[in-house]
């Protein structure tokens, strides 16, 4: 079997000329890299990076002699300030079809299909060329390691690794092999950042495209989902009934979501106008909406506005849920409107609603007002 490859650029980074190593998940280059080389991880390019000077390019042939083919694509490249990141780097499919099919049979989403295969993949060329039926506890450890110190991955990230690695051995694998127990990152409660009303009427006030608004107003008025709001489709919009039948969303769901009363004329201006033949939001070749250009559009909206929060189409999400519950919706009925499975899921909007918080006095509120102060003698700094 030939040696892996690795990609040597010339590119600036942190202020700096770098050298550049860019190679897929491999232990053994990663432990030269970083032991040997002393190079230092860069996220902005998914490499190893050192000073560029020749004495470096020396040691990098040094250390990886036998080991690894050099690609010196720095010789193929012009140095420039404001030089554009490589794509990333296509690893080669070692996932056994089998665990796909695996996949298929049992009914997962596309989009947890492609993040599993992508995982288990990467854990594959981690321990190339060891087969995927002699990893075990101990591979899989070294890979979580891998993770956390070297990539630094976020722990929802680390926790969806788990659940491509967990599928493997317990559900493709089965009672062929003893169960391996796999360490999961605890996950953190964080409260879901939502836009203030007068935030979402500054949005949409400063969306003036007509399809743009839409999109936005559709998002926010309904709690749907980026990738439920680009499946809907034309006949799914109810006016008689005023209902958006949102279909197969998370977990292969069906349900209504309530059409707002001032969506309606939006709606109605909008299929007269761009008349869609099937997707409810269409591209400009009559095919599906993509995901990118919703999210560019929100942030240019958001921009305009003056809206300092990074928004997202999910906080949207996060926003409609919130106001309903500040304005005195039950979490049952919101629960049922955004198509969660678990009323937990939905209970992490009371930790957000002001309405309940603002009614709690302080307790510095109850000192004040059940003491006589001089307040000359209380100063606050």
């Amino acid at each position: 079997m030939s040696n892996p490859c690795i990609e040597i650029h010339k590119k600036r980074h942190r202020g700096t000329v770098a050298l550049l190593l860019l190679f897929g998940y491999n232990q053994k280059l990663s432990f030269v890299a970083k032991r040997v080389l002393g190079a230092l991880y860069t996220k902005t390019y998914k490499g190893w990076w050192l000073p560029w000077n020749a004495a470096n390019l020396d040691r990098v042939r040094i250390a990886y002699k036998d080991v690894a083919r050099l690609d010196l694509c720095y010789k193929r490249e012009a140095l420039a300030p404001d030089a554009e990141r490589p794509k990333k780097m296509v690893l080669e499919d070692l996932v056994p079809c089998h665990y796909v099919q695996k996949l298929k049979r049992l009914g997962y989403a596309k989009n947890t299909i492609r993040t599993y295969h992508s995982y288990f993949n990467q854990f594959l060329h981690f321990h190339h060329p060891t087969p995927a039926t002699r990893l075990g506890k101990k591979e899989v450890d070294m890979f979580q390691d891998h993770l956390i110190v070297e990539r630094k991955l976020s722990v929802n990230t680390q926790r969806q690794v788990v659940n491509a690695l967990k599928f493997y051995f317990e559900k493709v694998l089965g009672g062929s092999m003893p169960n391996i127990s796999i360490d999961r990152p605890k996950k953190a409660l964080k409260l879901p950042v939502v836009l203030s009303e007068g935030e979402v009427v500054r949005l949409l006030a400063a969306t003036k495209n007509m399809k743009h608004r839409v999109i936005l107003a559709v998002l926010y008025s309904t709690g749907l989902r980026l990738s439920e709001l680009l499946c809907l489709r034309v006949r799914d919009v109810d006016f008689d009934r005023e209902m958006i039948h949102v279909r197969a969303g998370k977990g292969k769901r069906d349900r209504m979501a309530v059409m707002s009363q001032m969506l309606k004329p939006f709606l109605l201006t909008y299929l007269e106008l761009y008349s869609p033949k099937y997707w409810l939001i269409e591209g400009p070749d009559k095919k599906q909406y993509s995901a990118s250009s919703v999210r560019s559009i929100l942030r240019k909206s958001a921009y305009l506005a003056g809206i300092q929060k990074q928004v997202t189409p999910h906080k949207l999400r996060h926003s409609f849920a919130t106001h309903l519950l500040e304005g005195g919706t039950d979490i049952r009925f919101i629960q049922e409107l955004l198509g969660h499975k678990s009323p937990a899921t939905t209970a992490v909007y009371t930790h957000v609603t002001q309405k309940s918080l603002r009614k709690i006095e302080s307790p510095l509120d109850q000192i004040f007002r059940n003491t006589t102060f001089n307040n000359n003698n209380l100063k606050l700094t």
